[in-house]
């Protein structure tokens, strides 16, 4: 558990390293400065709604299968963008 755990967290970090440079790819896309703060609202919400669901799974059940589901859920993003 601690080694998933561990790369998690560098995952997660190597992700956000990205995060200040997101915007100019997303201007490269074409999109406009509304659409990329409508962009960061849909994922804010996203993250709202699932927050107490992802809390009452590490609370009730364990952490592991808190992270397997995140693990599950990115993948499937990864796959259904492209």
């Amino acid at each position: 558990m601690r080694y998933l755990m561990i790369i998690v967290w560098i995952v997660t970090f190597a992700g956000n390293l990205q995060s200040p440079a997101m915007s100019f790819f997303y201007v490269l896309l074409g999109m406009s400065a509304f659409q990329i703060g409508q962009s960061g609202v849909i994922m804010a919400t996203g993250t709202l709604i699932c927050a107490p669901f992802y809390g009452w799974l590490l609370d009730r059940k364990s952490a592991y299968l808190a992270l397997l589901l995140s693990l599950f859920l990115c993948a499937l993003s990864c796959v259904v963008r492209g």
